[in-house]
């Protein structure tokens, strides 16, 4: 289960794949009823309001790859351990897999993963 920070992140790079039209299956309003998130949110803020906001810098985030692949990373960082880290992969997997190719060629996809801490650590060092 994930973490309210890190739920929160999720939503953010959903916000980004579905106005970056990367997430061909999601529409803005899939992702306001996304049951993971339905269910899990326990911020006080309002989970509508901040998937709200979320799509709204998404729509400014797009036009730039260098922004988006710098929030990313650092929507990324905050799956620190592997556990956190095959969950969150395989929710956007199944998220994305439904667009044309597999999810792990998608360069979306391999952009989130080449993100996360643990495998910045492998590719470092």
């Amino acid at each position: 289960m994930m973490t309210q920070p890190q739920l929160e992140a999720l939503v953010d790079v959903l916000a980004l794949a579905v106005c970056a039209e990367v997430c061909l299956l999601m529409d803005e309003d899939g992702l306001r009823s996304l049951a993971l998130v339905r269910r899990q949110w326990k911020s006080d803020q309002n989970r509508r309001q901040y998937i709200d906001g979320a799509l709204e810098l998404g729509r400014e985030l797009v036009s730039s790859d260098e922004q988006m692949a710098d929030f990313v990373a650092q929507r990324a960082s905050v799956f620190v351990t592997a556990s956190a880290q095959k969950e969150v992969c395989e929710v956007l997997a199944r998220i994305l897999a439904g667009t044309q190719r597999e999810a792990q060629d998608h360069d979306f996809y391999s952009l989130f993963v080449q993100s996360l801490p643990l495998s910045k650590k492998s590719r470092d060092g």
